[in-house]
């Protein structure tokens, strides 16, 4: 299985130094370019981690040239809204 992670997965393992929780329970662990930037604006332990791991098992990789359409927020419910709608 891949798993494709945004920053908080990321962020929060390597807070608690479980990062390798990601490599053991995927195949393939991807994160986008600009999550990677995200996630090491703050310099500091979990940094380093990070940096650790996208040179282990992280793979970056750069947004697409385009988006499928079919995975395109279309879909996506709208969510509620403060008066519950």
């Amino acid at each position: 299985m891949t798993f494709i992670c945004n920053a908080g997965p990321v962020i929060a393992l390597a807070k608690i130094d479980r990062l390798s929780l990601l490599q053991d329970l995927a195949s393939s662990v991807l994160i986008p370019e600009t999550v990677l930037h995200e996630v090491l604006a703050k310099p500091g332990p979990d940094a380093s981690r990070i940096i650790a791991a996208s040179r282990s098992f992280l793979n970056v990789r750069p947004p697409p040239e385009t988006i499928d359409p079919a995975v395109q927020l279309g879909g996506l419910h709208r969510g509620l809204h403060r008066d519950g709608g």
